[in-house]
């Protein structure tokens, strides 16, 4: 499980790097409370690969968080901090899958 969400990314940014010429000048990336666009992205490398850096730090924090917390309570409650690291992947899973 630990590797799945770079992977993620991996190939995530893979796919965006041999479709980037088929992007268009400009999109939508935020909406206010009205659902009206009021954000949008260029086709530039920040625009495009930007999200891609944001989900890999974050994956990266909360990978750590869980390795943390299994060795902060292995000792005392080893099933617990296995179930602990286990859904702080799972997040970290979700987070990555829902930027890429």
């Amino acid at each position: 499980m630990r590797w799945v969400p770079p992977s993620i990314l991996v190939f995530s940014i893979a796919l965006l790097a041999a479709r980037y010429d088929s992007l268009p000048d400009r999109w939508a990336v935020h909406w206010n409370a009205r659902g009206a666009v009021d954000g949008y992205a260029t086709r530039s490398v920040g625009g495009a690969f930007g999200p891609f850096v944001f989900a890999f730090l974050l994956w990266l924090v909360l990978e750590v968080s869980a390795v943390l917390s299994e060795r902060a309570a292995r000792r005392e409650r080893p099933r617990m901090a296995a179930a602990l690291a286990r859904m702080i992947r799972v997040i970290g899973t979700g987070v990555v899958l829902s930027i890429a």
